[in-house]
């Protein structure tokens, strides 16, 4: 799937990559502010999944903010392997950040033939 989903972003205009990368990292808010207010978590294991979701939360906000200059240092699939890197370990978490990616291109016309 992170190969069709890089397929179609590498021939979009960076304006419509920017939407798109901006648009999974406010969705990935929601899921901090969901596991936040789950109370069938022990707070510790809230905080470590909610370390997890905001550096993928910073890796995709770094490369929306270099779109806009021009010099990404990484392409769209090093970005999506480092999430992966990041969430492999939690089901949990691969869940909900897969439901957030999922809910950006539901969201995002580009996206409707995936």
């Amino acid at each position: 799937m992170i190969e069709k989903i890089t397929d179609v972003l590498k021939n979009l205009p960076v304006q419509e990559q920017q939407r798109f990368y901006v648009g999974l990292a406010n969705n990935l808010t929601l899921i901090i502010r969901g596991i936040w207010s789950d109370d069938s978590y022990i707070d510790a294991n809230k905080l470590g999944m909610i370390k997890i979701v905001n550096e993928c939360h910073h890796r995709i906000l770094n490369h929306a903010l270099s779109l806009y200059d021009g010099e990404s240092t990484w392409t769209d699939t090093q970005v999506f392997a480092k999430v992966k890197e990041l969430i492999s370990k939690d089901n949990i978490l691969a869940g909900e950040v897969g439901g957030a990616l999922k809910l950006t291109m539901k969201h995002n016309k580009n996206f409707e033939s995936l």
